[in-house]
Order: C-alpha cells, then sequence, then structure tokens
C-alpha cells in the first residue's frame, strides 16, 4: 500500500480546488448566456420582432406604445422612440405625432426598415 506524504495530499486538494473554481467560472459564464429561449417572453423580455410587424404607418405615440406592449425603454424624445430587448433594438420614429418610419436591429446590424407614405 502506498504511503501518501503531506505534500501530496496538499497538491491533490490544490488540484481540487482549482478545478472546483475553472468549473465555477465556467458555469457562471454559460449561466450568465442565457440559454436563447426561442422567442418566449415568459421572463417580461420584449419580442420587438413581432413589435415591429405590430407598428403601422399613422399610428400616434399611445397606439405605438399599445403595438409593442411597454413604454420606450431606452428612449423617448418625442420624436423618436427606441426599445431594447435582447439582441433586439426598435426604433420608431415620428412626424407630426404619427409613425413616419421604423428600423430594427440585431446587435448592430440592421434587419429590416421601413418608411411610410401613407397621408394621415
Amino acid at each position: 500500500m502506498k504511503k501518501y506524504s503531506g505534500s501530496s495530499v496538499e497538491k491533490l486538494t490544490r488540484r481540487q480546488m482549482m478545478a472546483s473554481s475553472v468549473l465555477g467560472g465556467v458555469a457562471m459564464v454559460l449561466s450568465a448566456c442565457g440559454g436563447g429561449g426561442g422567442g418566449d417572453s415568459s421572463d417580461g423580455e420584449i419580442d420587438l420582432v413581432a413589435a415591429y410587424d405590430r407598428v403601422l404607418g399613422c399610428m400616434s405615440y399611445e397606439d405605438i406604445v399599445k403595438a409593442v406592449g411597454v413604454k420606450p425603454n431606452l428612449y423617448d424624445s418625442g420624436n423618436t422612440l427606441k426599445w431594447g430587448g435582447g439582441d433586439y433594438i426598435l426604433l420608431v420614429d415620428l412626424i407630426n405625432e404619427v409613425a413616419n418610419s421604423k428600423e430594427l436591429y440585431k446587435g448592430l446590424n440592421k434587419l429590416k426598415r421601413h418608411g411610410f407614405a401613407e397621408d394621415c
């Protein structure tokens, strides 16, 4: 039977501590990623892709807020409304207090833009 000296037990303990520290760090990083979720907004996150489709030309500020589901959470100047949720950003520009255009971004990439040509 092999007899362990005190120093080898300390090394084993250090290895275990290092391994648990690394695994703990990996677990923290993975939990911060969130895991996707497939569009379910049950955690209170705004579905800005669906909101983009619901915003129509000539909508008033109140109608736009109803279509999105919440007041702008990033910016509201009265002429520009901005929402953020997950990786998406939704911008709606107003002229004469009605929707004039809308844009949808994922990160820094513009996915969609639509300017409304209707006379309100």
